[in-house]
C-alpha cells in the first residue's frame, strides 16, 4: 500500500502525501470510512489478477501511483481519513483475494514487515480472512522487521559457499544457480579461507542470537 500521510501548505491547505508512518497510518484508517465503490475499483488493478511468481515495488506503486489514488479519493468527496482506510482496505483484501484466487483456503498468516506494526491493517486482514489465524512473524521468535535482514544473511551463506539460492519455482528460473558477488573487503582473504574450510552443505537450521 502506499505510505500516506496529512502536511500542509500555504497553498494547497492540507493534503494527502507519501511518506505516513506506520502508527499515524493505523490511527487515521480506524478514523476512516471505506469507501465500496472505490475499493472495488483499486481492487481490479491488473497486478492482483497476475499469477505468482510476482513481485512489484516503487517503479509501480510509488508516489505517482499513491498521489493517483489521492486524486481519486478526493474527487469521491474522501477526507484524508477515508482515503487512509481505504487504501488499507485494498491492502488487506488483495492478500485475501490472492489467498482465495491462488491458493484456495488458508489456516494461519504470517505478518513482516511494517504492515505487522499496523493494527488496523491487522484487524482488516483478519476480517477478511475469518477462518485464518492471523498474527505477526515475531511469534516466530523472528522480529518482523528483520526478515529481510535473515533472508538475506542466508543468502550470502550460500553464495560464499558455492550453494544455489534461488528458488526457481517461484522466481520462474531454468535451474538452481548461485547468485550474489563477493566484494573484496578488509576481511576478504579470511572470509574466504573460511568458506574453503566449511563443509559445503545446505543450510537446514537457523538460531537467532538475541543477545
Amino acid at each position: 500500500m502506499p505510505d500516506m500521510r496529512q502536511t500542509a501548505t500555504p497553498s494547497q491547505g492540507q493534503q494527502v502525501t507519501p511518506g505516513i508512518s506506520v502508527l499515524l497510518a493505523d490511527r487515521r484508517a480506524a478514523r476512516g470510512r471505506v469507501d465500496a465503490l472505490l475499493l472495488r475499483e483499486w481492487l481490479a488493478h491488473p497486478f492482483f489478477r497476475q499469477p505468482p511468481p510476482n513481485l512489484t515495488g516503487r517503479e509501480a506503486w510509488g508516489v505517482a501511483e499513491a498521489r493517483r489514488f489521492v486524486a481519486q479519493g478526493q474527487g469521491r468527496g474522501l477526507r484524508p481519513d477515508d482515503i487512509v482506510a481505504t487504501l488499507t482496505a485494498l491492502t488487506a483484501h488483495s492478500i485475501a483475494e490472492a489467498y482465495e484466487r491462488f491458493l484456495g483456503p488458508v489456516d494461519d498468516v504470517l505478518v513482516c514487515g511494517g504492515g505487522a506494526r499496523n493494527p488496523w491493517l491487522l484487524r482488516m486482514l483478519q476480517a477478511a480472512l475469518p477462518g485464518a489465524a492471523i498474527r505477526p512473524v515475531d511469534d516466530l521468535a523472528l522480529d518482523a522487521g528483520a526478515k529481510e535482514a535473515v533472508a538475506f544473511a542466508v543468502l550470502a551463506y550460500a553464495t560464499l559457499h558455492g550453494l544455489p539460492n534461488n528458488l526457481p519455482a517461484a522466481t520462474g528460473a531454468a535451474h538452481p544457480a548461485v547468485l550474489g558477488s563477493l566484494t573484496p573487503g578488509a576481511n576478504y582473504r579470511a572470509l574466504l579461507r573460511a568458506a574453503a574450510a566449511a563443509p559445503d552443505t545446505p543450510v537446514r537450521r537457523i538460531v537467532l542470537d538475541h543477545a
